[in-house]
């Protein structure tokens, strides 16, 4: 509040709490990714669409900038902020289940959708953890673009024929 110059009272009243603030650039960053994935065209199935997503401006959003660095190392060291954390990436798996199910012509709450999205959240957590470990060796763009390729030898299910 105080680098903003407006009161606590004020800064507190668009957001919730202290973790809020510091994930709201992850959160945005990630609207605009599931964005992206649901102008991709319908007749992709949903990995085929999270392939295609890598290589666009929204796929762009994956590579994690200095700040969400910094924020990845916040989160790590801090137990309510993790919690936050996780909170926010059930959600994104939510959503991600309710596109696939889409895709896929199946209800999002059945298995096969909700397997997926917890896939791809699982594999884009692997590819933040392995660029972290190392920022000068493969890019975060190229590591998505592999990580949905090992899920799709084995997951990508094709959509429904009604």
């Amino acid at each position: 509040a105080e680098a903003a110059d407006v009161a606590p009272a004020t800064f507190f009243r668009h957001f919730a709490s202290k973790e809020e603030v510091a994930l709201v650039d992850l959160v945005a960053r990630i609207d605009r990714v599931i964005a992206g994935l649901e102008a991709r065209p319908d007749d992709e199935g949903p990995l085929a669409a999270c392939r295609a997503l890598v290589d666009t401006p929204a796929g762009t959003e994956l590579t994690p900038g200095p700040d969400e660095i910094l924020v990845a190392g916040l989160v790590a060291r801090n137990p309510s902020l993790s919690g936050h954390f996780f909170w926010q990436m059930q959600n994104v798996t939510g959503r991600l289940a309710l596109e696939f199910g889409r895709r896929m012509g199946e209800p999002h709450t059945s298995l096969r959708p909700q397997l997926l999205a917890s896939a791809v959240v699982g594999a884009l957590n692997a590819v933040l953890m392995t660029w972290l470990s190392d920022p000068a060796g493969t890019s975060p763009t190229a590591l998505s673009a592999e990580a949905f390729a090992a899920l799709a030898e084995g997951m990508d299910w094709p959509r429904a024929t009604s």
